[in-house]
């Protein structure tokens, strides 16, 4: 499986309003401003209208349960021995993001990942 990373981007696009500041935005006055501004990029105008990531973590799969310890059973543990298989967020802090009856199941949904 190959490694699989989350990346947070932005891009910009205009928003016209009635306030100097800004202050009578709605969501539908961003929806349809964001949606425009998606409509008109060609395909080579993405990559330059994109910023850079601002933040960017991976993804690890362990065992709920690790038979030989916290941190000894995360690699040679066998879908019989964990009770789940978790996908996690990397880092200090990391965050669950899904539990699966074994790991082939966990390796495929991170392969489906957009």
């Amino acid at each position: 499986m190959n490694k699989k990373f989350n990346h947070l981007v932005s891009i910009g696009f205009t928003v016209v309003s009635h306030d100097a500041k800004g202050e009578d935005f709605t969501p539908e006055m961003l929806k349809a401003a964001l949606l425009k501004r998606i409509n008109t990029l060609n395909d080579s105008e993405w990559l330059e209208a994109v910023e850079p990531p601002m933040d960017s973590y991976g993804y690890t799969i362990i065992p709920e349960h690790e038979p030989y310890g916290e941190g000894n059973g995360w690699d040679d543990c066998t879908d019989a021995e964990a009770t789940q298989w978790c996908i996690w967020t990397e880092g200090q802090g990391g965050e669950r993001i899904e539990a699966f009856d074994s790991r082939v199941l966990a390796e495929a949904y991170l392969e489906d990942m957009i």
